[in-house]
């Protein structure tokens, strides 16, 4: 691990009063974000009793990935700001390590989602992913946790906050060069996730969930079976039987036998004789 920003007092550091104050801010509509696309997506799936579709899956996804990464920055530029120094010691390894795993799910997260679309639309091949897309996911677990583990010694101090040192080869260019305005596009950069999904969310289903034509299916559905008497053949015994009760029987010669319904009148057996 480089310690060459370790003990290193961050406020005499250029830029310091512009970077981390942008990350920490730009945080705020990124959680609105996150937290309207998880509310909507449960409601969605609380009120329709169904499981979501892959288009509903996505976003809530993706909003989980944001969600994590989002308190890790919180934690790891917060502590940095108030305190004027990176977390130290294991604790900076380990902010550093949960940092980058999240970074590299989130990535994973898209780049797997967007070859899927590509098998599906231009391929025609569909792969099944599992119950709660158990293998969809455990594949981008696996990618991260592959990449988080290789780079494992050098997590520490990196300048503003704790990730991966500058000499490590997985790190990303913008812990390479040192220039304080590309720190403050990274940190609002990376802050634009929550947003930016919430505002594609926006986009293709509106600002509300609407449940009137799922509803009306299911009416559909429930008034149907209600209103009509579904009359089930038994083969063995020759005679149909409705769904819901037993009632009185109607006799038809040489044929089977139907039960009916009767309201008024009681029970009485008729003999229809057969007509071609």
């Amino acid at each position: 691990m480089s310690d060459i920003y370790s003990g290193t007092n961050l406020r005499e550091l250029p830029g310091f009063n512009i970077i981390l104050p942008a990350g920490l801010i730009s945080g705020i509509p990124n959680l609105i974000g996150i937290i309207y696309v998880l509310v909507r997506t449960l409601t969605r799936w609380w009120v329709t009793e169904r499981s979501l579709s892959m288009a509903h899956r996505v976003p809530f996804y993706m909003s989980v990935t944001e969600l994590n990464l989002l308190c890790i920055n919180y934690i790891n530029a917060g502590y940095s700001a108030i305190h004027g120094e990176t977390l130290q010691g294991t604790a900076c390894k380990i902010a550093g390590g949960v940092t980058f795993f999240c970074v590299t799910v989130n990535m994973a997260l898209g780049g797997l989602l967007s070859f899927m679309t590509y098998l599906r639309i231009c391929k025609k091949r569909f792969y099944n992913t599992g119950i709660y897309d158990y293998k969809f996911l455990s594949i981008i677990l696996l990618i991260s946790l592959t990449l988080t583990l290789i780079g494992v010694n050098e997590y520490g101090p990196n300048k503003f906050w704790c990730y991966s040192a500058p000499t490590d080869p997985i790190t990303p260019l913008i812990t390479i060069y040192d220039n304080m305005w590309i720190y403050t596009v990274a940190v609002v950069a990376i802050n634009f996730g929550g947003v930016g999904n919430a505002i594609i969310y926006i986009i293709y289903e509106n600002w509300t969930n609407k449940y009137d034509s799922s509803f009306k299916t299911d009416d559909s559905l429930k008034n149907s079976d209600g209103s009509n008497n579904t009359l089930v053949l038994n083969s063995t015994s020759g005679t149909f039987k409705n769904n819901q009760d037993s009632y009185p029987q109607i006799k038809v010669h040489n044929s089977v036998t139907i039960e009916k319904e009767i309201i008024t009148f009681s029970s009485s057996n008729l003999e229809i004789s057969n007509q071609e």
